[in-house]
């Protein structure tokens, strides 16, 4: 039954939709003033509409061959247009979240559409498109392109917004994926494009990615960074009980040659061992990021007497190094040491220190600002040069170091190398265990500890997949911005290869280091299981229990030794609150675990915490 007319939009003598659209079409959809959506034809006279607007539906299927005008005023916050086909060369967009067109043949999309400002979602399924829809808006983060001809030659992934976090290209006849900045998507599906043979240049991340399929897909070049190959890798096998989070390869080739690897100068590896058949994919080295930025700036090509030549210059390095270990501890690195931070160094003169925030025996952190923004800044207190020298290679390594969850690197100030500073981003609330000690339990629900411990985990997935170890996970390193959103700090220890544990730190510190054995990926975890029942520890059960245990660490009332001995033995496990939710105490028990093979990953951790996003 047709719906009502609306009023004619402009009048018929000035109505400019008859010379903007093809002959073919003969109706279009507008809104009026009052934001309700109607139909008129070429002269701008109104028609009856298919059905009324409703549950943001539009409906234009009684329409031979329909346009969208202006619906500027269209009072909508999604909308999804049903039709057999559509012109969208006069269309003007609501301010909406989501935009939805499916088995509705457009075709094209004009260059001179404007997308809203406002858009997160777009759904163009079989749409006849045959290339990707242009201008896309800067915030948008899901976009569906599903059973389209989109042509790899028409096509340059370089133009998907970095916002994305959703990407859904299925049955699109794709034969390549390349050059795609996909660091921050959650999904990516590629499935039924049996065409496609390469993936290459494009960029995942392990702290991101939670879904990856490509069904049917016969692939015999996938060429991935480090970063991407481990945020692939360390996907589970996709299934319901996961929240179909994980990958899915049915029926599906993954087979990169060794000649394959070769040519790009990668590594052979296998993807989701043990599979069968097998999947294979190569993985490019890992660059030194003390020579990356150099190279990629001189743009040298050592060759012949060249190299001979550097390899005499770095000869002559290692043994000035040799000597400098010998020199005495009074005496401080040159400014050759420095080099390595000339392309981070800051305007000293613009840095002030206000206050000390924090100190350790080895350095002092202070509130500061940095032409005149607030900054934290990290300064040795003894500055021999073997201090300074690990200094700088902290410092490096920080540098290098880019995801939300980590407190975020801002630049190196010195005027010599014994004053040099590293400078941070300061969040504002401070470590978590002071923050818990000073907050009541009614403050700090659930809802906040979550979203802290997600925090956690996702800088400690990025960590565990670059490889590195952080060896201090502990509430103090757990820093709060000013919107007690969490990022973990102290990552500068984690080059160390010699950290020796002692003091307060042992009580968040893994059975197996305390005994000496080695330093894994497993300690990282049962620290987070000690400062995840740090958290839990904070239910306000009296004053008495406040005075016996201050909430300010874990075995408030035994001494360190004790601790160490407990532990390391087996014999004592931190005690986890009565209000605390049942799963919380499961997830900080499997992390406690006496034996490290029995402990989750972080990955596995941030997959179960995921389920309780809500709770």
């Amino acid at each position: 039954m047709p719906g009502s007319a609306m009023g004619t939009a402009e009048p018929a003598a000035v109505c400019s939709y008859s010379s903007r659209l093809p002959l073919e079409v003969t109706s279009v959809a507008v809104a009026s003033t009052n934001g309700s959506i109607g139909a008129i034809d070429r002269t701008c006279a109104a028609v009856p509409t298919c059905t009324a607007t409703t549950n943001s539906t539009l409906d234009l299927t009684c329409f031979t061959s329909p346009a969208l005008g202006n619906l500027s005023q269209a009072s909508l916050v999604d909308l999804r247009v049903n039709c057999a086909s559509l012109d969208l060369t006069t269309a003007v967009l609501p301010s909406i979240d989501s935009l939805s067109i499916q088995h509705c043949k457009i075709g094209s999309l004009p260059q001179t559409l404007q997308w809203p400002e406002s858009l997160q979602t777009l759904d163009f399924t079989a749409t006849s498109l045959t290339a990707l829809p242009p201008s896309l808006p800067l915030h948008l983060r899901s976009l569906t392109l599903n059973d389209n001809n989109i042509s790899t030659a028409s096509s340059s992934w370089t133009t998907l917004p970095t916002s994305l976090r959703h990407l859904s290209l299925q049955n699109c006849s794709l034969s390549e994926l390349r050059d795609l900045d996909g660091t921050r998507l959650e999904s990516l599906l590629l499935g039924h494009n049996p065409l496609l043979r390469t993936i290459a240049n494009v960029t995942l991340t392990p702290y991101s990615l939670r879904t990856f399929s490509c069904d049917d897909c016969n692939l015999s070049s996938v060429v991935l960074d480090a970063d991407s190959y481990a945020a692939l890798n360390s996907l589970p096998p996709r299934s319901l009980h996961r929240r179909l989070t994980g990958y899915s390869v049915p029926r599906t080739v993954i087979d990169s040659s060794p000649a394959e690897c070769d040519r790009h100068h990668a590594q052979r590896k296998p993807l989701w061992a043990p599979s069968t058949p097998p999947f294979f994919v190569c993985v490019l080295p890992r660059l030194d990021i003390r020579y990356t930025n150099l190279w990629s700036t001189i743009g040298v090509a050592v060759t012949g007497s060249a190299l001979a030549a550097l390899l005499l210059l770095l000869a002559c390095a290692v043994r000035r190094h040799r000597r400098g270990l010998l020199e005495p501890r009074q005496s401080i690195l040159g400014g050759q040491a420095m080099e390595a931070l000339a392309l981070v160094q800051l305007d000293g003169a613009a840095l002030q220190l206000e206050a000390r925030l924090a100190r350790s025996d080895r350095a002092d952190v202070w509130r500061g600002r940095y032409k005149g923004a607030p900054v934290a800044i990290k300064q040795l207190r003894t500055p021999t040069s073997a201090a300074t020298q690990r200094f700088v290679d902290e410092i490096r390594l920080v540098a290098a170091l880019d995801a939300p969850s980590i407190v975020a690197f801002i630049g190196a100030a010195w005027t010599t190398p014994s004053d040099l500073k590293c400078v941070l981003e300061l969040c504002e609330l401070g470590d978590l265990g002071a923050y818990l000690a000073a907050t009541p339990e009614a403050a700090c629900p659930w809802g906040i500890k979550t979203a802290v411990a997600r925090a956690v985990l996702d800088a400690l997935v990025y960590l565990h997949s670059l490889p590195l170890l952080h060896r201090d996970v502990r509430s103090q390193n757990v820093l709060l911005d000013a919107e007690l959103r969490a990022k973990l700090g102290g990552v500068g220890v984690a080059f160390e290869d010699d950290v020796v544990v002692g003091g307060d730190a042992d009580r968040w510190t893994a059975p197996e280091v305390l005994l000496g054995k080695a330093y894994t990926a497993a300690a990282d975890v049962f620290a987070f299981g000690a400062t995840w029942n740090r958290q839990v520890f904070m239910a306000d059960v009296g004053m008495l229990l406040a005075e016996m245990s201050t909430h300010e660490r874990p075995y408030a009332a035994l001494a360190t030794a004790d601790v160490v001995a407990g532990v390391a033995d087996g014999n004592l496990l931190p005690t986890f609150a009565p209000t605390c939710p049942a799963w919380a105490v499961d997830l900080g028990l499997s992390c406690l675990a006496h034996d490290p093979v029995h402990r989750p990953t972080a990955l596995e951790l941030l997959r179960t915490l995921e389920s309780h996003d809500e709770d």
